[in-house]
């Protein structure tokens, strides 16, 4: 399994960073996705996935602004819903961190330059995938 080191940001998302917020207009994180690239043989084992050759991808949208998040199971077009839950996050410094819980799976993250830091799911785990975390190298 490797991970994508990348998070990608929807519009509006200006995060007051470096620790400068201001008391009229808290610091916003808005929509983040997060996604892991699994094997074909790996994602077929629990969810139907089209034959063929490639990767799939595990992806964790979390909008922090409406409090929902969503997981899905991305094969070339097609998207496989895992879960819906909820979503959280706050800016500490220069750091995101984001959470998402749904009745069947948890997701964190911590993002510096909307780049991944550290980023865990349980959706891994339940698809019999060891680890279910991703760490940069430093």
């Amino acid at each position: 399994m490797s991970a994508v080191n990348r998070a990608t940001k929807g519009k509006g998302n200006t995060a007051t960073r470096r620790g400068r917020t201001t008391a009229t207009r808290p610091a916003r994180i808005g929509t983040v996705t997060v996604a892991w690239v699994i094997s074909r043989d790996a994602a077929s084992r629990v969810w139907p996935v089209a034959a063929g050759e490639g990767e799939v991808e595990l992806r964790w949208t979390l909008d922090t602004d409406a409090g929902t998040s969503r997981c899905v199971l991305v094969d070339g077009a097609t998207e496989t819903l895992i879960a819906t839950g909820t979503a959280s996050g706050t800016v500490d410094a220069d750091l995101i961190n984001i959470q998402a819980s749904t009745t069947t799976d948890e997701f964190a993250a911590t993002l510096r330059d909307d780049r991944v830091i550290y980023a865990r799911t349980t959706v891994l785990s339940r698809m019999g995938i060891a680890g279910g975390r991703y760490e940069v190298a430093r």
